[in-house]
């Protein structure tokens, strides 16, 4: 049996914990407009030749704080490069490795409700008709959407783009695929084919990220060829080959 693949089950998001931060910044005037919007907000800083650190007691509600000042555009904020590392742990080089910009933690704070409905798993779907040339129903095209906090429909354009601001593709498109499934077999569409979109790129290595899909298949005792997985439109494949590996699997 293949393990699970880890990035399909990682959301991601921000916690309230103490941690301490290291910037570094691709440019002189980065740095200096960064040591800015830190001064404006009041936040003691260690500047040294290559990095500035400093220590946070909330890392949510410090870049809430620093995402609603606006001091740094998306652009500039994806060239200056952070660190999270434990309260008192010393930055050393091979930290750099785990280092995202800070566009990618802004995007936790701008893409608050899309990890609020991920986490909390408020995802529904709707049954699309696929008839044939004779107008018969021969499937249903699975279409996703979120629901926020007052109740109302997420567009899935907005999800997916969040999860890419977020790097969470991989967990959105298995929840995607798993409610898709689990909402099919409460139907009792058994009999028909089921259509389901999937980004490929979501599909890091198709024997552990699949696992999920197929364990729930037989879960439900759907057919295994009445499920058709579908590239989605607004995706671009550029790799055909790990395309028809998913295809193959």
């Amino acid at each position: 049996m293949h393990e699970e693949c880890g990035k399909c089950n990682a959301i991601g998001g921000l916690r309230e914990e103490p941690a301490t931060l290291v910037f570094i910044a691709e440019s002189e005037l980065l740095r200096q407009k960064l040591k800015k919007q830190l001064e404006d907000l009041s936040y003691e800083f260690y500047d040294e030749e290559d990095s500035i650190t400093l220590q946070v007691s909330g890392l949510k509600s410090f870049f809430y704080r620093f995402y609603e000042a606006k001091g740094l555009s998306e652009i500039e904020s994806q060239d200056i490069w952070l660190v999270v590392l434990s309260p008192g742990e010393r930055f050393r080089s091979y930290h750099v490795k785990n280092a995202r910009n800070l566009n990618f933690w802004l995007s936790q704070v701008a893409c608050d409700e899309y990890m609020e409905i991920l986490r909390e798993k408020r995802l529904m779907v709707y049954f699309h008709p696929i008839v044939d040339s004779n107008l018969s129903v021969v499937g249903f095209e699975c279409l996703i959407r979120g629901i926020n906090q007052k109740g109302s429909q997420v567009s899935p354009a907005y999800l997916f783009e969040c999860a890419e601001k977020t790097d969470s593709l991989f967990y959105l498109d298995r929840a995607c695929r798993e409610i898709a499934i689990q909402k099919s077999a409460e139907r009792g569409l058994r009999e028909t084919l089921i259509f389901i979109n999937f980004v490929p790129t979501s599909i890091y290595n198709p024997e552990t990220c699949l696992q999920t899909t197929i364990r729930l298949v037989n879960t439900y005792n759907l057919r295994h060829e009445n499920i058709v997985f579908e590239v989605v439109e607004s995706h671009q494949v550029r790799d055909i080959k790990h395309l028809r590996n998913i295809m193959d699997y």
